[in-house]
């Protein structure tokens, strides 16, 4: 008892750490166990890992307690794809769509195919729960019936009985092609991961889990010798470019239905959806983020999630609608894990927990959240770390017209979303879906940003998080971008994440326990947590212009806990 009573008062002093004014804590320390070490030099690479990838680097670490390791991604600057003009793939421009990414067609191959928009590729890395004896997965190229290599293709199924499991026969997942944000199942023998597809519009950038786009969720043995494909997401596009493999955009004069959903009083986000047939719900582009439960259930399955593309709007922070979709691994009479009781387009909102059907904007004054991003279950898998901007949160007193009506520089713009965005937890029973980080003057109580009235009293971003067991409280660890000095028109400039604590239960006192923006500008989130060492595994990397993590690398952290809860 007396070390909760302690570490409440550490709340208490460091709720206010960043605001004018407040006391001021020192953070808790964190080692560098993968990727650029603090004194510049790599810690734990791989024994081959070569020059030419370029500087180690990792991130997107989750830890599984059962097999006590470590999975992450690392992009590799050696494994390059490339794409081609589409005028060269398609010289009759026959049923060109009018979205820009049309213009490249990417396909992945033993070689880069075509010479524009050449990009580094991300892999995966299973290391120990230190970060050493890393070894790749995907970095090699494997074929079906090659080297003990066996490649499956489950569809998964909308009821409780997993499809049949089709052998590819001479099939190859491609070095060239990306993967990334893996998720263990709970017994440690498999993850899953997003992965690109082998053909689709745009550049090899745009196939990428970090993004959302053009990749397929897929089961991989830790071992690396079994591939099965869970999800086919072309397989439902019934309006789509030809060529340049994607949906049509509802906007595009090429969908014959158009914008279905949206209305005058309601347009967002329905109108940036993806064309589908009438009455249907937007067909999935791909996936971000597929997060799998940390319990086996009675009947052997697992719970999944995904967040799920939608639509393509590079006006929205997201580049475009991102919905829910959940399901379960089941495993087959070949012990292979497949995708059963499949849910798609799901948009929870406080008033609506469960999700379903809102999508085609009922009433057509429907609020949704734009985006949904999973994160991690609770240790009993029945609540889900679900970040959106649902909950439209803001300060009080402000008056908002709608949920994103608000105008930039004179130029209707959606980075609102940001603001609004939040770290909620959703019952996995569906039966409520509810803020941890909404504005609390006596927990959470962020200061006015940077950004003209009225966005100056809009919310911050809070996403990135780990349930945390440390004693009989509950804690969760969020990123947040808290920030006097953050500005929406300035926004990447301003932006950068910390790492805070909340209390889950009463009294909700929020701490920031990392403070590396004081000498630079960085992004500092956490993404997964042992319970038994008690120790919090972060993420870092480089925030301001640019995306490009070869010349900005990201790195694995580790915070130890211990004694906090006891």
């Amino acid at each position: 008892m007396r070390a909760r009573r302690a570490f409440w008062g550490a709340m208490l002093l460091l709720a206010g750490a960043s605001f004018p004014g407040a006391a001021r804590a020192e953070p808790i320390p964190s080692t560098v166990i993968a990727g650029k070490g603090d004194d510049g030099r790599p810690v734990n690479p791989p024994a081959d890992w070569p020059e030419a990838a370029g500087i180690w680097n990792a991130k997107a670490v989750r830890y599984n307690p059962a097999s006590d390791r470590l999975v992450f991604e690392t992009f590799r600057e050696d494994i390059l794809g490339t794409s081609e003009l589409r005028d060269a793939v398609d010289p009759s421009k026959t049923g060109k769509a009018a979205n820009r990414l049309a213009e490249l067609v990417f396909t992945a191959g033993e070689e880069p195919v075509g010479t524009f928009e050449p990009d580094h590729t991300s892999v995966l890395y299973i290391a120990d729960h230190d970060g050493r004896n890393a070894r790749c997965i995907g970095c090699e190229t494997v074929a079906d019936g090659v080297g003990g290599v066996e490649i499956w293709k489950i569809a998964p199924s909308g009821d409780g009985t997993p499809s049949p499991a089709v052998r590819q026969i001479g099939a190859k997942v491609f070095a060239r092609q990306n993967k990334d944000l893996a998720a263990w199942h709970p017994g440690g023998k498999w993850i899953t991961a997003s992965v690109e597809m082998p053909s689709h519009a745009g550049s090899h950038f745009t196939g990428h889990g970090e993004i959302g786009m053009f990749n397929d969720i897929w089961a991989i043995s830790d071992d690396g010798r079994v591939w099965v494909q869970l999800t086919d997401w072309q397989a439902g596009w019934v309006h789509a470019d030809p060529v340049a493999r994607m949906p049509y955009q509802a906007a595009d004069p090429l969908c014959p239905t158009g914008d279905q959903y949206g209305t005058p009083e309601m347009p967002e986000p329905y109108a940036a959806y993806a064309c589908s047939p009438k009455g249907a719900p937007p067909p999935v582009n791909g996936v971000m983020r597929t997060t799998v439960g940390q319990t086996v259930g009675a009947d052997g399955r697992t719970l999944i999630v995904w967040g799920e593309r939608v639509g393509i709007d590079t006006r929205y922070p997201f580049v475009g609608p991102l919905q829910f979709g959940r399901g379960k691994l089941a495993f087959t009479p070949e012990g292979l894990p497949a995708i059963v009781d499949m849910k798609n387009n799901l948009t929870p909102t406080p008033g609506n927990p469960m999700g379903e059907g809102l999508w085609s904007n009922p009433g057509g004054r429907t609020v949704i959240g734009t985006a949904y991003e999973p994160f991690n279950f609770a240790p009993d898998d029945t609540r889900l770390a679900l970040a959106s901007d649902a909950f439209l949160s803001h300060k009080p007193g402000v008056a908002l017209d709608g949920p994103l009506r608000i105008e930039i520089n004179g130029v209707r713009n959606y980075v609102p979303t940001q603001a609004f965005w939040d770290l909620g937890e959703w019952r996995t029973d569906g039966s409520s879906y509810e803020s941890l980080t909404l504005y609390d003057p006596a927990g959470y109580a962020y200061p006015d940003n940077a950004s003209p009235a009225p966005m100056d009293r809009l919310g911050y971003f809070e996403e990135p998080s780990a349930y945390l067991e440390l004693g009989p409280d509950a804690y969760i660890a969020v990123g947040s971008s808290v920030n006097p000095d953050f500005s929406f028109p300035r926004f990447q400039e301003t932006f950068f994440l910390e790492t805070w604590i909340f209390g889950k239960d009463a009294p909700r006192k929020a701490a920031k326990v990392t403070d590396f923006n004081a000498a630079a500008h960085l992004w500092t989130y956490p993404t997964s947590f042992d319970a038994k060492r008690k120790r919090l595994y972060l993420v870092q990397q480089a925030g301001g212009k640019g995306s490009d993590t070869t010349k900005q690398p990201t790195l694995v952290r580790v915070m130890d806990l211990s004694g906090i809860g006891d």
